[in-house]
């Protein structure tokens, strides 16, 4: 009997750390999946952030305000004056002409070269339809606040464009850009910037950015013109 009891409480020990050990292991694997998991939704959601952060991707108030400062507007001579050959003088008996003495009425003034006004495109995200600005986009008008505010551009005139691809009707375009326009102004005013330097105006499709591509996102912006 006492053989039969040792045996048995033996074999119910060696049951028990089977069990305790099977345990272990079941825990430990347990725990290296939700390690997994737990780091995997960490990297997922980090990874989402920054493809949906607008700060990773605008451009700061001080970008904006250096791409909309006006060029200094110097004119060269050289550049603005046109000099046109003299005619000769015909000897008064037959002998050889004489070149006349050049005068200020050779030169004549070129016309001017066209300027290419300071500008910034903008991807303004407005809901399907609507003149209602996104929040993604909040951030980046209020850079351009900023910008817009700062010394160097407080007394400048900027044109506001609505610009939107060429699908629809173009009426229709046009109208919804002026639309857009007038929100974007109206959020730039909301933060500080004057309303009489700002021209709101609806472009509808008439300038795509991506003439290729007429339905690319690309032509679906608001751009910044420095009237100065």
């Amino acid at each position: 009997m006492k053989a039969i009891t040792g045996m048995t409480t033996s074999t119910a020990t060696v049951a028990s750390r089977a069990t305790v050990a099977r345990l272990r292991t079941s825990t430990c694997v347990l725990t290296c999946v939700l390690t997994c998991a737990v780091t995997c939704v960490l990297t997922g959601t980090n990874a989402l952030a920054q493809m949906t952060d607008p700060q990773s991707s605008i451009p700061s108030a001080q970008q904006m305000e250096e791409q909309l400062k006006a060029v200094p507007r110097t004119r060269s001579l050289m550049r603005n004056l046109a000099v046109t050959a003299t005619p000769a003088t015909p000897a008064a008996s037959g002998g050889a002409a004489t070149p006349a003495a050049p005068t200020n009425s050779t030169a004549q003034p070129a016309a001017p070269e066209p300027a290419q006004r300071p500008s910034l495109d903008l991807a303004i995200q407005f809901d399907f339809d609507s003149a209602r600005i996104r929040p993604q986009s909040v951030p980046v008008l209020l850079n351009l606040a900023t910008a817009l505010n700062s010394q160097s551009l407080s007394h400048s005139r900027f044109s506001v464009e609505g610009h939107t691809d060429a699908k629809g009707d173009p009426q229709y375009n046009r109208r919804l850009s002026e639309q857009r326009a007038l929100a974007v102004r109206d959020l730039l005013t909301s933060h500080g910037v004057r309303s009489e330097q700002l021209v709101p105006i609806g472009m509808g499709s008439d300038q795509l950015a991506n003439p290729a591509e007429p339905l690319s996102p690309q032509n679906r912006r608001v751009r910044v013109v420095n009237l100065d």
